[in-house]
């Protein structure tokens, strides 16, 4: 998912959810990862992609 990701930046998890034939439930649980290890964050509307890695708060 994070490669879709790259290659439609600011993409809806609805969008992505239906470019990669997954449901929305799972594209959620997939995007909380990746949100999680801060390689994304989510926005009302398209997700937001970070291009350089955040640092990790203790």
């Amino acid at each position: 998912m994070y490669n879709a990701l790259l290659r439609a930046p600011g993409a809806t998890a609805a969008l992505i959810a239906e470019s990669l034939n997954l449901s929305p439930a799972r594209i959620r649980r997939a995007l909380g990862a990746l949100e999680r290890s801060a390689m994304v964050s989510r926005t009302p509307g398209p997700v937001a992609l970070h291009t350089r890695p955040a640092r990790r708060r203790p």
